[in-house]
This record gives structure tokens, C-alpha cells and sequence, in this order.
């Protein structure tokens, strides 16, 4: 009996260890290789909140290229990390964060065990850092529903978007997702890389190749190998995101696309042969 249960724990050994252990994957995208971005920083499965600065700093010192985080403008033209345009589910504050100004989100504290998470601006994220460049940012601003003024809306985060780039020289460095009615709506002085989302695909690639933009966006469920390798054969990169579990990061690495927003980074490294096992300060 000892001798049988000897060879079970060692079977079952290898079996965990094959679970986790990188497989043989030659990228065959536009650029041979793939971007990994944590999905709000650490994934919206993970302890630390959504979007907050300790899970976007997390994801980075673990050896992700950036993050794909979720923006809120407030009344005073800041952009700051939420996904919400309420904070009253999220925080321990009320009210919406297009109508009130930086100095009151930023007070705002997320929900949970340790409320000691504050919700930060960009601008102070980026200042947490010791090189920004060093790191991509996939930005899903979140317009709110209900707006008096569409035109003001979209004035103030046209500047807001402007400043980020003029104070830290970041175009190169930001993924600016959205559709073609969002895109059309802005007023931008710089040549940042848009990637048009959409329900459907195709449309999402027309619109790319018709403003010459970066990319499209897409979910793991709703795209399949063929129809991103046809936008990489017109020179659109893609980025997904719904890589919700180990699967599903193995199943969007085998899609060869371009970047991957990840809710399991710390798998999705390792099958990458990316992860900081000694996690550095980004």
C-alpha cells in the first residue's frame, strides 16, 4: 500500500508541475512576440481592488509590459482610476465622479478588509514610477450615461489625454481603446495608438484600416484564430482581453494575438517565460 501511494504523490507531483510549467510557443503575430498587460492591474479576481495603485503596481513588479486600467473624468478634468461612474458600490464615498472634483475622489477609499486603498489619478500613478516608459497603458475610459453637455464632456478629457502626453511624453506609451463614435469625439495633438472596440469584429477592423489606427480589441470568446490573423494580415494589431483563467490564457496565447489583458498575470508570465520570480520596483 506505502509503495502505491508513493507512486500517486509522485504522478499527481507531475501533474501539478506540468499545469504550470511554460509551453513551447513561437509567437506568430505582427511582431513575434506578446504583450502582457494585467486586466486593472492584478485582475478582478485578486485581493487588491480594481484599478487601485497597489494592484496596477503589483502586475508590473511581477514582470507585465503594463496594464489595461479603466478612467473616470471628474468635474474639474482629472482622470482617475475607477471603472464605475458611481463610486457608492465600490467606496465609502457617494456620488458621481464626473461631478465631483479630484481633491473629493481622491479621498474616496475602495471597500473591503483593508480599506487603507485610495482611488489615484493617472497623473500620480505614472508619478509612482520610476521610468513610466517602461510600461504600457491600455486606457478604457468609461463615458458616463447621463451627460448635460457631450461636447464639454469630451473637451475637457481631449485635454485631459493631451496633458498626460505633453507632461510625460507618454504617446508612445498608451493604447487608447474605444469605438468610432468615441474616437471621432476627441481632439487630440498627438498620434496616440488607437484600438477600436465594437460588438463585432469586422466592423472593428474596417474602422481601423478607415483611421489607420493601431489596433482593435476584442474578447477571447468572441474572435477567432482565422479573424485575428486576417487583421494582422491588413497590419492591425489586437489586443484581447477575457483571459479569465489559466484556460483562457492558453487559449489567447495559442490565438497568436498581439497583447493579452489578463486577469491571471501571474500564470500567463510564467507560460511567457516572463514572470520576475524576485519581483522588481517598477
Amino acid at each position: 500500500m506505502s509503495k502505491l501511494f508513493f507512486i500517486y504523490i509522485v504522478l499527481a507531483s507531475q501533474l501539478l508541475s506540468c499545469k504550470h510549467a511554460p509551453i513551447n510557443y513561437e509567437p506568430k503575430n505582427l511582431d513575434q512576440k506578446i504583450l502582457v498587460l494585467g486586466h486593472r492591474g492584478m485582475g478582478e479576481f485578486n485581493a487588491l481592488p480594481d484599478n487601485s495603485k497597489e494592484s496596477v503596481l503589483k502586475v508590473l513588479s511581477i514582470g507585465a509590459d503594463g496594464s489595461e486600467i479603466d478612467l473616470q473624468l471628474t468635474k474639474d478634468g482629472h482622470l482617475v482610476l475607477f471603472h464605475h461612474e458611481e463610486l457608492n458600490s465600490k467606496t465609502n464615498c457617494k456620488g458621481k465622479i464626473y461631478e465631483m472634483n479630484l481633491d473629493e475622489v481622491i479621498q474616496c477609499k475602495f471597500n473591503g478588509i483593508n480599506t487603507n486603498y485610495h482611488i489615484i489619478s493617472f497623473s500620480d500613478l505614472l508619478n509612482e514610477l520610476q521610468n513610466p516608459k517602461n510600461y504600457i497603458f491600455s486606457l478604457d475610459i468609461k463615458e458616463p450615461k447621463s451627460l448635460a453637455n457631450r461636447t464639454e464632456y469630451f473637451e475637457k478629457l481631449s485635454l485631459a489625454i493631451n496633458t498626460i502626453c505633453a507632461s510625460y511624453q507618454y504617446e508612445n506609451n498608451i493604447l487608447l481603446e474605444g469605438n468610432e463614435k468615441f474616437h471621432n469625439a476627441l481632439n487630440l495633438n498627438y498620434n496616440i495608438k488607437k484600438v477600436f472596440t465594437g460588438a463585432l469584429f469586422h466592423q472593428s477592423v474596417a474602422a481601423a484600416q478607415k483611421y489607420d489606427a493601431f489596433a482593435v480589441g476584442t474578447s477571447n470568446n468572441a474572435t477567432s484564430l482565422e479573424e485575428i490573423q486576417d487583421a494582422q494580415q491588413k497590419g492591425i494589431y489586437t489586443v484581447m482581453w477575457g483571459a479569465k483563467s489559466s484556460k483562457s490564457n492558453i487559449e489567447v496565447i495559442q490565438k497568436h494575438c498581439d497583447i493579452i489583458q489578463t486577469d491571471k498575470p501571474e500564470h500567463l508570465l510564467k507560460q511567457l517565460n516572463k514572470y520576475n520570480t524576485e519581483p522588481i520596483t517598477p
